[in-house]
């Protein structure tokens, strides 16, 4: 007992010293407003734009996972905050490489920060290859995400409540977790038919389960039962 608790003093010491100090809100404001030009300025927005709580959360999930929860939501904003829909100069950098979809871009730069905080090497022109040939497989066989679930599958998706970058950025953000049953497939349209088993928020230490939430306009609370596309959806 005495070396477990041990372990675990080390284990909360190391995370709080992984990563730099919370930048000041003047400082996220200034890290903001100029976009950066290629992947190194990248990670040093992201140093500046992420709290050390969100650098924790995103680090310690596996890099599938944490890049594609992130790319999902955050992703958003940062997509348009630094304009990679129009022919500004980051995106013009990832069209340099042959990259013009700016979910890849950003999912590109959202794996490449999960690498720096886990002191991996980033490997970016591996990734640009890497994507070309995941892009070639799936234009030679196309995936059915629904066959990836069974019914009985417990499930999770992730959600934010609106209030932009900024909030989101300052950890004001109210995050949730669902958990939910798979309970139906819908093989065409590519959905999942799910029971709520319970419903967590995720921006508090205590991570405490609420009773109800307002999911894509719908609200929905433990033993509600819905549908929601596939791709929203993850198991362990």
């Amino acid at each position: 007992m005495k070396y477990a608790l041990s372990f675990i003093l080390v284990l909360a010491l190391t995370s709080l010293t992984s990563f730099g100090q919370t930048a000041s809100r003047k400082e996220m404001k200034e890290a903001w407003s100029k976009i950066p030009t290629n992947i190194e300025e990248c990670m040093d927005r992201l140093d500046i734009l992420f709290l050390d709580t969100t650098k924790e959360y995103f680090a310690h999930k596996s890099e599938k996972i944490a890049v594609a929860e992130f790319n999902m939501i955050q992703g958003m904003q940062f997509r348009n905050n630094w304009k990679l829909w129009r022919e500004f100069v980051l995106s013009r950098y990832f069209n340099s490489y042959k990259i013009y979809h700016p979910e890849e871009m950003t999912y590109i730069i959202f794996t490449s920060y999960h690498r720096k905080l886990n002191n991996r090497p980033i490997n970016f022109n591996e990734q640009i290859a890497d994507h070309f040939a995941h892009a070639e497989r799936l234009r030679t066989n196309p995936p059915k995400p629904t066959g990836y679930f069974k019914i009985g599958d417990t499930v999770y998706t992730n959600r934010f409540e609106s209030g932009g970058i900024i909030k989101s950025m300052l950890g004001k953000q109210l995050a949730y977790e669902i958990t939910a049953v798979v309970q139906a497939k819908d093989t065409t349209e590519q959905k999942l038919q799910l029971a709520v088993l319970h419903i967590r928020r995720m921006d508090t230490k205590e991570k405490q389960l609420v009773d109800k939430f307002v999911f894509d306009k719908q609200p929905i609370a433990n033993g509600s039962i819905f549908w929601d596309k596939v791709t929203w959806w993850r198991k362990d």
